[in-house]
């Protein structure tokens, strides 16, 4: 997700819970942008719906929407819009396009890793992914250590950005062996023999979707 104006008006909404509509179900919201006043009700209730494993789609968006129901104060889909390669409403785009606060790139096609070229297209999707890299090269681009050659954003740069689950199989730890090792494995250190801890909600993902997201995903 990047920002492209400060939604600093979110800040002052009295409701306890904001988010904007999902694009791919629109009567439920998107988990990416939430604006939220903590307390520990609502804190002991998610636990207790996390460890029994309730949840639609086995993940935190299914998690959080059977919990605020229909109480959720919704925003406009222009602080949390989710451009896509496969659907775009491009009269809706260009009409709303000045007042987008955030774009938020669901599925596997990120900019980070489609690289700089999609951002040539004159789609939404393109020139969202162009904004993101526009801001990136203002940000980022001069203050980063680590590059790549194929011109996407550095490692520690798509670690910081990229929070999505991203389950690895047998053969990619097998290739992790050969490979550069990642920016932030300085930092797990002693490990190796203590046991992961799966909450219920992340296990039933598992067991239940295929290990490869798709585009259509909008819960990623």
């Amino acid at each position: 997700m990047v920002a492209l104006r400060a939604p600093d008006e979110l800040f002052a909404l009295p409701n306890p819970f904001s988010a904007a509509p999902d694009i791919g179900w629109p009567d439920i919201f998107n988990t990416g942008l939430m604006v939220l006043d903590p307390n520990m009700g609502d804190y002991y209730a998610l636990e207790a719906m996390a460890n029994r494993g309730i949840s639609f789609d086995g993940a935190d968006q299914g998690l959080l929407n059977m919990h605020f129901k229909n109480t959720y104060n919704r925003l406009s889909f222009t602080y949390n819009v989710t451009p896509s390669a496969h659907y775009q409403y491009l009269p809706a785009f260009q009409h709303f396009q000045s007042s987008i606060s955030a774009a938020h790139f669901i599925g596997t096609d990120k900019p980070w890793k489609v690289g700089r070229q999609a951002s040539v297209g004159a789609t939404p999707y393109h020139q969202m992914t162009g904004r993101w890299w526009a801001v990136y090269d203002k940000h980022y681009k001069q203050t980063s250590a680590t590059g790549t050659s194929n011109g996407a954003a550095p490692l520690i740069v798509q670690y910081l950005v990229f929070g999505e689950f991203q389950p690895q199989t047998q053969e990619d730890h097998s290739q992790g062996a050969h490979s550069e090792e990642p920016y932030h494995d300085h930092a797990e250190t002693n490990l190796e023999n203590k046991e992961a801890y799966d909450p219920p909600v992340q296990a039933k993902l598992d067991q239940t979707r295929n290990i490869s997201y798709s585009p259509w995903d909008a819960s990623k």
